[in-house]
């Protein structure tokens, strides 16, 4: 029996926990005997009130991601514990048995930002009827440590159960889990000190490896799709090990951007089994910068300091920080074609509810350089692109967009640093323009890619599009480019609608549009 000692009443704790290429198929128990702790990641309804109903949130149906996590001690920011996972509205819950070092009382802490519950049991916990937590820390906050009113009394080399659940509402995300005692400092749980439980549910494994002809593919990006969407990076022996996936019926995909073309696999993982892909790398890409129209002025000088489109209370990017108008920008060896920045030159579009669309080629990824404006110095773009195939399939990939004035998210990486300029002329910061690819199925042949509104928190944050560059199998068929001029009595007039095909514009302030499409007849209306 577990003694809680209280610092001013007793607490009785007790509860029960419910259970719940080359490819090699191998009888292998998912190993769970390591230490740390079993975390489920899930998505929670955006349009669900804040701090959310636990019952509401835990379910099976809203399940992206089961890992194992060394200890629970992570601040994401802004950003997402995992592609799989949205960067906000999502919830965690870690599991497993926490192993003292020494007999003594023990005070536990938990931190979070936004809300979190922990429970201490030397009795299995059932997650769905836990019972009090011994520490309740449910509600919308910054980073907040709150400890246990009472400690927790507890025998060397015994193991005890233990849960925490955690919710994100938006911004930053923070969780950790601590304790202190006579004997040991305050600390995070270290996890020498935890053993995951096991999943509640059928779990297999699945190992990638990856490889080119001088040898392993370190860095190389394996991306699955089927019962989950996982993606991840291999690592110095060009391997990348799912665990704790839901068994079925796997497509696995191997590439690594802007070098070498995807290699694609099929997988069965079955319950309680591992299986092996293997897969080799070895047709390059071909790189073409995308002729984007563009419809906005985020850059102005010293010398025309009122010349952009951005909110007049917000400031735009200094001309003299950027790339030459018209210039080759490498990331990598992924090359793009920088805008147009001389005075009154329109150089970013609009993401969010825009379509771009492709001439035939079976395209492997698209490259982008983009940031986002939203609040001076707030959240990311949050959304999803959405990939339209000829075969009438689409494919979605979450992505996330930074703010001009903040750190690149966790799928981006900087690619230009520049400076701002305020209405007058007057320096106002630092700001990046990001880089980040997008994976596209090799197998079909792309026709288009959309992007979503902002599905996080932010409604403010707008993400423009600097350059594309796509990455294909083959040379792709040239794209054309239709544009004009909306006047009425031989004034331009602007803000007009203009429809070309499945593309909608509006004009500039001097009733230009612009379209890129390829080959084929079109209605412009």
């Amino acid at each position: 029996m577990v003694h809680a000692t209280p610092r001013s009443k007793a607490l009785a704790l007790g509860l029960l926990l419910v259970a719940g290429a080359l490819m090699l198929v191998t009888a292998a128990q998912p190993a769970h005997a390591q230490g740390g702790l079993l975390g489920q990641y899930y998505a929670w309804d955006p349009a669900a009130a804040s701090p959310p109903d636990r019952t509401a949130i835990f379910q099976d149906s809203a399940l992206k991601l089961t890992r194992i996590d060394a200890q629970v001690d992570f601040n994401w920011g802004n950003d997402a514990p995992d592609p799989a996972v949205p960067a906000d509205r999502f919830c965690a819950r870690w599991t497993g048995t926490v192993t003292p070092p020494a007999t003594d009382d023990y005070t536990f802490y938990i931190a979070s930002d936004d809300g979190s519950r922990l429970w201490v049991s030397d009795k299995p916990i059932d997650p769905a009827n836990p019972g009090d937590p011994l520490i309740d820390n449910w509600k919308d906050q910054g980073e907040t440590e709150a400890p246990a009113d009472t400690t927790v009394s507890m025998t060397q080399g015994r193991q005890y159960y233990i849960m925490m659940e955690y919710y994100e509402n938006g911004g930053g995300a923070v969780a950790r889990l601590r304790w202190e005692s006579a004997s040991v400092t305050k600390q995070i749980i270290p996890t020498n000190n935890l053993t995951p439980a096991k999943p509640p549910y059928p779990v297999g494994n699945l190992v990638v490896t990856v490889t080119t002809a001088s040898g392993a593919a370190a860095g190389a990006t394996v991306a699955l799709s089927g019962p989950e969407g996982r993606r991840a990076t291999a690592d110095a022996q060009g391997k990348v090990t799912f665990a704790y996936i839901k068994p079925g019926d796997y497509s696995v995909t191997a590439y690594i951007p802007g070098s070498l073309a995807p290699a694609t696999a099929t997988v069965t993982v079955a319950q309680d089994q591992s299986a092996t892909v293997s897969l080799q790398l070895s047709k390059p890409v071909v790189l073409t910068p995308y002729p984007i129209g563009y419809d906005m002025d985020w850059v102005n000088s010293a010398d025309a300091p009122t010349d952009y489109d951005v909110v007049v209370t917000n400031p735009a990017f200094d001309k003299a920080s950027l790339p030459a108008s018209g210039s080759q920008v490498k990331v990598g060896s992924v090359p793009f074609t920088f805008p147009p920045t001389d005075k009154g030159a329109m150089n970013v579009v609009s993401m969010a509810l825009n379509t771009f669309l492709f001439s035939k080629a079976h395209y492997t990824g698209l490259h982008l350089l983009a940031c986002s404006n939203g609040n001076q110095g707030g959240g990311p773009y949050q959304g999803n692109a959405i990939l339209t195939y000829s075969d009438g399939t689409t494919g979605t990939v979450a992505i996330s967009v930074a703010n001009r004035t903040s750190a690149a998210t966790a799928n981006e990486t900087q690619a230009i640093a520049a400076q701002m300029l305020d209405n007058t002329g007057a320096p106002a910061g630092d700001a990046s323009i990001n880089y980040q690819f997008i994976p596209v199925d090799a197998t079909k042949e792309l026709v288009s890619v959309s992007f979503t509104t902002q599905l996080g928190s932010d409604t403010t944050a707008s993400p423009m599009l600097w350059a594309m560059t796509t990455e294909s199998a083959e040379t792709p068929e040239p794209l054309s480019t239709v544009s004009g001029v909306v006047k009425v009595d031989s004034s331009p007039v602007s803000g007009a609608i203009v429809r070309l095909g499945p593309l909608q514009k509006t004009t500039t302030s001097s009733g230009v549009y612009s379209f890129v499409v390829p080959a084929g007849n079109y209605t412009l209306g």
